[in-house]
């Protein structure tokens, strides 16, 4: 159990430094990618992000639900 805690906080930390330096990346462009995104169409940028940030949005919403269901009948 110490070893799966150990790999789930170590797994979070190197997830919360990505995401760190993805937002890092994006604030030093930003004029890049306000143009980018502003852009509409086929292939776009923002359809693009769209795409693939709705699932991982969906699943942390969902997971954020449940833990606070979850902590509601605990109490």
């Amino acid at each position: 159990m110490a070893d799966s805690n150990i790999t789930k906080t170590a797994l979070a930390g190197a997830l919360r430094e990505l995401i760190e330096r993805a937002c890092e990346h994006f604030y030093q462009n930003r004029g890049f990618y306000r143009k980018a995104l502003a852009v509409r169409g086929q292939n776009s940028l923002s359809d693009h992000m769209r795409e693939h940030l709705s699932p991982l949005i969906k699943i942390r919403v969902a997971n954020s639900l449940s833990s606070r269901r979850n902590s509601w009948r605990l109490r």
